[in-house]
Order: C-alpha cells, then sequence, then structure tokens
C-alpha cells in the first residue's frame, strides 16, 4: 500500500492552489479603498444627520440667527463657537465666541468675530475630522473632502481621487462632486 501523494495529485493541488490565489489576491487589493470609501460614506452621512439637527434647530428658533456650540480640535481642546444661518436656516459658517480663539478645520488658528470658518468641526466628531479637509468656495458652497476622495486610486472605489463633497448652505444638501 502507497502512502506518499504521486507527482501527478501533487501538480494537480498546486494548479488548484494557483488558480484560487490569482481570483483571491486581486480582490483583496481592493478591500482597503473599499474601506475607505466606507469610511467616508459614513462620515457623510454624519455630516448630514449633523447638518439637519442644526437645521432643525434653527427652524424650531426662527427668531435667532445663530446659536453657539462647543467644538473639539484633534487635540480635545474645546472651543466655543457660535454658528451662523442662511435665510433658508441652514448652517453658513462658523464662527469663535471669543476673539483670537477658533478651530478650522482640525487646526487651532487665530481668528476675528465674524470671520469664516470651516463648518467641518462641526459636521463631524474629533476623531473622524481629522481625515477631512475642508474649504470655502465661495459664500454658497463649502468643499469637503474624507479618507476616500483624499487617497483613493483603485478604479473599484465608489469616490474616486479628484472628487469631493460639497455642501451648499442655501438646500442645505452635502452631495459627491467632480
Amino acid at each position: 500500500m502507497q502512502k506518499s501523494f504521486t507527482l501527478i495529485e501533487l501538480i494537480f493541488v498546486i494548479v488548484i492552489i494557483g488558480i484560487l490565489a490569482a481570483i483571491a489576491i486581486p480582490r483583496f487589493e481592493g478591500v482597503q479603498n473599499d474601506a475607505r470609501v466606507a469610511v467616508e460614506k459614513s462620515a457623510a452621512g454624519a455630516a448630514r444627520a449633523s447638518l439637519l439637527s442644526f437645521h432643525g434647530w434653527a427652524l424650531i428658533h426662527s427668531g435667532e440667527n445663530n446659536t453657539t456650540v462647543n467644538v473639539a480640535d484633534k487635540n480635545n481642546n474645546i472651543y466655543r463657537c457660535t454658528i451662523l444661518f442662511s435665510p433658508n436656516r441652514y448652517p453658513i459658517t462658523l464662527t469663535a465666541k471669543n476673539p483670537g480663539t477658533d478651530t478650522d478645520n482640525n487646526y487651532t488658528t487665530p481668528a476675528k468675530i465674524g470671520e469664516y470658518r470651516a463648518l467641518a468641526p462641526m459636521m463631524l466628531d474629533p476623531a473622524t475630522i481629522r481625515d477631512w479637509n475642508a474649504s470655502r468656495v465661495d459664500t454658497k458652497y463649502e468643499r469637503l473632502n474624507g479618507p476616500a476622495s483624499n487617497f483613493i486610486s483603485g478604479s473599484g472605489a465608489e469616490i474616486h481621487q479628484g472628487m469631493y463633497w460639497q455642501y451648499d448652505n442655501e438646500s442645505g444638501i452635502l452631495s459627491i462632486r467632480k
């Protein structure tokens, strides 16, 4: 009785392993990009919820043009900031409560009362915001880039490099743009 594998059996097993590897390896290469896309979409969902929450507050308190909130930066420093609202009662801007302190995206910067600051810290919690970048396009639009739109290079991802999230403070819509 024979107790070992024949050469043909070993070659057959190696071929099967090679075929499985050829199928699996390309799929695993896209997992990191897919994870970044999922993280960015999740954070954008949280941002939408935050914007709608402030919109709801503004509708209930229609006589007030702003509200004050605490915003944390990447080092968990807390800043007292004022949110200003558009005529349609969507958040427009985040400003410092006191001159000389403000938070812009995830960096502490000197500011003056009324000076524009990105809404990103208000929309996303400190653990998430350090991966995002925000910039003002004009008085109506704000541009946000998250993990996927900053770093994705694979063609399998749904959010590609060069795309960004755009917030329209007149309609309150946060959408993906090229």
